[in-house]
C-alpha cells in the first residue's frame, strides 16, 4: 500500500473488523483496554528529533513510541522497541547511508532491516518512509532511493509513505534537517500513516 501524502489527508482503505455488536462479551468496549491497545513504533534517524512522542500518541488515538537514533546507519540499528511487540512499525532510515552507500546497497540493507522486524514479530505491519529532501549533492540520490524504496515494499507487501509534502522550505539551514514547518509536516504525516493502521 503506499501513502502519498500531498496537501489533502490521504485515502487509505486497509481491512479491519470490527467487533460483534450484538455480543453480550462485556470484554467489547469503545476504548480498547491496555492490553487491547494498538501501539506503533517510529524508529529513524535525526530528522526524527522533533517529533513528539506525547503529541503523535494523543492526535492518532494510537499507543506510539518513537526512538530517534541521531547520525544512525541502516545497519547501526538495533531494535530493542520492538520488545513491546508493535502491530506496525515506521522506519525512518537511510539519509545517513546516502553518502557512503549506493542507492542498491540502502535497499539491500533496508530489506535486511525489515525482515530481522518481521522474524521477530511476525504479526506486525512494516511502514518504509521515504527519504526526505536535502540541499546537498547527496539530494540528487533522493529520488532514486525512494523509487527503489517503493518497490521493495511493492515486493514485500510492506506501506510506503511517500512525504510530497515535504520541500527545500521545509529545511533548516543546514539544507539537511527539517525546520519548525518540516517538522509539523512530518509529523502530520506520521498521525495520518499511524490513524490508518
Amino acid at each position: 500500500m503506499d501513502i502519498n501524502l500531498s496537501n489533502k489527508s490521504p485515502s487509505i482503505a486497509k481491512g479491519m473488523s470490527a467487533p460483534n455488536k450484538n455480543s453480550n462479551d462485556p470484554k467489547l468496549t469503545n476504548a480498547p483496554s491496555k492490553r487491547d491497545q494498538r501501539t506503533t513504533v517510529i524508529v529513524g534517524d535525526s530528522l526524527l528529533k522533533g517529533i513528539r512522542q506525547h503529541s503523535l500518541t494523543k492526535a492518532s488515538k494510537t499507543n506510539t513510541l518513537v526512538k530517534c537514533f541521531p547520525g544512525s546507519t541502516i545497519n547501526d540499528y538495533c531494535i530493542p522497541v520492538l520488545g513491546t511487540r508493535p502491530k506496525h512499525a515506521i522506519i525512518h532510515c537511510g539519509t545517513n547511508d546516502l553518502r557512503v552507500s549506493s542507492s542498491q546497497e540502502i535497499i539491500k540493507q533496508m530489506g535486511e532491516l525489515c525482515e530481522l522486524i518481521t522474524n521477530e514479530c511476525p504479526d506486525i505491519h512494516i511502514t518504509i518512509s521515504s527519504l526526505l529532501t536535502r540541499s546537498d549533492k547527496e539530494g540528487e540520490k533522493v529520488a532514486e532511493v525512494n523509487n527503489k524504496l517503493k518497490l521493495l515494499c511493492s515486493v514485500k507487501n510492506f506501506s510506503f509513505l511517500l512525504h510530497s509534502n515535504i520541500d527545500q522550505e521545509c529545511l533548516n539551514k543546514s539544507g539537511l534537517h527539517l525546520n519548525k514547518l518540516g517538522d509539523s509536516i512530518l509529523a502530520k504525516n506520521l498521525i495520518e500513516t499511524i490513524k490508518h493502521f
